[in-house]
């Protein structure tokens, strides 16, 4: 039996990629960033149930983080990972934040329900804490 790969796979596994871990815990998997060497990877942090990666990189002179977020289901947990990542996200850098919040600002394009409006306070806090535009 032969495995077809999709085209163009080919050139996507000869590239190279660094990574940061956020190793997991019992509460949560954990992250990879991939990122490209062209990139330098300044610092890194994470918190220590695998919901949270901060990255600093610089290309050239320009510095920029990306924050990764894996918010729980369980409302207060949720509530408590908004504030841990807003506190820790300094808006005076330009930060990238990406992840899976668990909450839903418009239910009319969603099939989720979060019936928690203190959630979805709760992230529109961290986005208008941290200069966040959503796109």
């Amino acid at each position: 039996m032969l495995l077809q790969l999709p085209s163009g796979i080919f050139g996507f596994l000869l590239m190279v990629f660094l990574s940061v871990v956020s190793p997991g815990s019992f509460l949560a998997w954990g992250f990879v960033v991939l990122y490209r060497p062209r990139y330098s990877l300044l610092n890194s942090w994470t918190d220590s149930c695998g919901r949270f990666v901060l990255t600093e990189f610089q290309d050239r002179n320009v510095i920029f983080r990306v924050a990764c977020v894996y918010a729980p289901k369980r409302k207060p947990d949720r509530i408590t990972i908004f504030r841990f990542v807003s506190s820790k996200i300094d808006p005076s850098f330009a930060t990238l934040v990406c992840g899976d919040f668990n909450t839903v600002f418009d239910r009319r394009g969603s099939s989720v329900l979060d019936s928690s409006r203190e959630s979805t306070a709760s992230l529109l806090s961290l986005f208008r804490d941290c200069g966040v535009i959503d796109i």
